[in-house]
């Protein structure tokens, strides 16, 4: 397939598929009897995306969403299992910490061996060698083994010598996280050196404020598949939902594609079979996602629903779907076993069965749920929790919960057992306010209800600019302000004074109630970009400038060449 000239780097349908077995001797089996011993672990599914020419596009996801099995394809140190990679340009990459170099060798050494190993002749290298050494700022220690670098030093010299070959493509995974902030900051300006000039950069971090700050477009990988991609400012707040809310703020589609993201699989009930007691069974291979085994007990993130509702939480003990049924099932390996919510035939019983992602589905009874601001959105609220709200807004003279009008920007999760009935910014007088004055004091506060006994509480506040980057985060815990035993009913309320050093634009002020206990499910109720809010420009410093530090200046001649 031919692929126009713009584009850098072309994507098309990529997966890989990794072999995992139990034992290394089923290797040698299945070479030899020629049948599968092996579970499949897709790594990367279906995964599509362009990066023109001089664009800069920054990769995020979690731990194990398949990142680095992307660039190492990329950069052809990884074969794929199917699909179509396309690079135009010299590639240069920083994958895992000292990829490429010897332990053994010293850094002086490794140098040519990673020139070498990008094409570079000899005497190409020695011309850029002292460059390396000067920009990696390792001279005293270049003859000394690699295996005896800081991890900082390994990073210095890894990444000097991946930019020194002028690359066309420069791709880097995570690399630069290791260095100190001098560094850091010498790397990124020579990033910028080569955005500047027009070069493609592929560049993923766990860090929002880098890749809203420095990429042209991002995306995001989720279970080795597009997640979502677009714009950073937008791609910040989808992934802040998928870290801490349930990933509802995503596009129907892949941005840029058009492509429906496929969260559901169908079950062709004709091909389920009896197993024991109330136990059915079908087989999974069409589902690429890896099931349940003894090594990886929790790997699956689907969910079996009947007529659109999920049954069970899965993972379940077989003994007990065969025993007890109702609804129990278990995603093993490549095989669905499970059992219908009233253990009747799922063949005769005229209900629709799937598979669907746990982020997909609507389950009410999950602690994890959408929280919906207004009270005509709140169906199936208990009589008990709309009094506790009743009664909180009638201590707190409110008629209803306040909600920012006309912010669309406003993300809001949480698991529902506290409330945020009022937020916003104070000025002196104790009056809201959206229009603010750099250098003034202010009050950042925050009143909630708590519908369930809490044994404790946390608070915070962020602002972030219109690009997504945090200027500052404060909370109770930093603050060593935690309170402990709130009784279900009681009412919080934080108040944090500040003065107001930032200035020249509009911002956003997030707040939050959460338990600083939980390992999940943390955030009781979140406001996301709650209230958009406008600081006066300053006189005296560049319109460009978000920090006012009320700066003197003065200006003097101390020597008059005639005195």
């Amino acid at each position: 397939m031919s692929v126009s000239s713009e584009i850098a780097i072309h994507v098309e349908n990529l997966s890989k598929e990794f072999k995992l077995y139990s034992r290394p001797s089923d290797m040698f089996i299945e070479m030899v009897r020629g049948k599968p011993r092996h579970r499949p672990f897709w790594a990367l599914q279906n995964i599509s995306f362009d990066v023109h020419r001089g664009q800069v596009v920054g990769i995020l996801g979690r731990n194990g969403a398949g990142k680095s099995t992307l660039l190492k394809i990329i950069t052809g140190t990884l074969d794929k299992t199917s699909g179509e990679v396309q690079t135009h340009g010299r590639i240069s990459s920083i994958l895992e910490l000292g990829t490429g170099f010897s332990g053994e060798y010293t850094g002086r050494e490794n140098i040519y061996l990673g020139g070498l190993m990008v094409g570079l002749s000899r005497e190409e290298i020695k011309a850029k060698e002292d460059w390396i050494i000067e920009f990696s700022e390792l001279r005293d220690f270049v003859d000394q083994p690699f295996k005896t670098y800081s991890t900082g030093m390994q990073a210095r010299l890894t990444f000097a010598t991946a930019v020194c070959i002028d690359p066309d493509i420069l791709i880097v995974d995570e690399a630069l996280s290791v260095g100190d902030a001098r560094f850091a900051r010498k790397s990124f300006s020579q990033m910028e050196k080569f955005r500047k000039e027009g070069r493609t950069i592929l560049f993923v971090s766990h860090d929002t404020n880098q890749v809203v700050a420095f990429c042209d477009h991002a995306i995001i990988l989720e279970h080795g598949r597009v997640y979502d991609q677009g714009a950073p400012s937008y791609i910040r707040g989808v992934y802040y939902d998928l870290l801490f809310g349930k990933g509802k703020n995503r596009r129907n589609s892949v941005a840029g594609t058009g492509e429906e993201i496929k969260t559901e699989y169908p079950l062709e009930v004709s091909k389920v079979k009896i197993e024991i007691g109330f136990c059915w069974q079908i087989g999974l291979s069409e589902i690429p996602v890896l099931g349940d085994s003894s090594e990886y007990p929790e790997s699956s993130f689907f969910v079996l629903c009947e007529d659109g509702h999920p049954l069970s939480a899965g993972h379940s003990l077989h003994d007990n779907i065969r025993n007890l049924g109702k609804g129990l099932f278990s995603h093993w390996g490549n095989l669905l076993l499970f059992s219908t919510s009233d253990n009747s035939d799922p063949r005769t019983n005229g209900r629709k069965y799937s598979m669907k992602e746990k982020d997909s589905v609507e389950d009410t009874s999950s602690t994890e749920k959408q929280l919906e601001p207004q009270e005509e959105d709140r169906p199936n609220e208990s009589p008990e929790h709309r009094d506790i709200r009743h009664q909180a807004l009638k201590k707190l003279e409110l008629i209803k919960p306040f909600v920012d009008p006309g912010n669309t920007h406003v993300a809001r999760y949480g698991n529902g057992k506290a409330e945020l009935l009022d937020f916003g910014i104070l000025d002196e007088q104790g009056k809201k306010v959206k229009k603010l004055v750099s250098g003034s004091r202010y009050t950042l506060f925050s009143r909630a209800v708590v519908y369930e006994n809490a044994h404790a509480l946390v608070t915070g506040f962020t602002i972030n600019n219109i690009y997504g980057i945090e200027l500052v985060g404060i909370n109770a815990f930093l603050q060593e302000k935690v309170i402990y035993d709130v009784p279900k009913g009681g009412i919080v309320e934080t108040m944090a004074p500040v003065t107001m050093w930032i200035t020249n634009g509009t911002y956003f002020l997030s707040v939050a109630i959460g338990d600083p206990e939980a390992d999940t499910s943390v955030q009781f109720d979140q406001r996301f970009d709650a209230i958009q809010f406008e600081v006066d420009f300053t006189k005296g410093i560049h319109t460009t400038s978000m920090v006012n530090l009320d700066a003197g200046y003065s200006v003097e001649v101390l020597f008059k060449e005639s005195e």
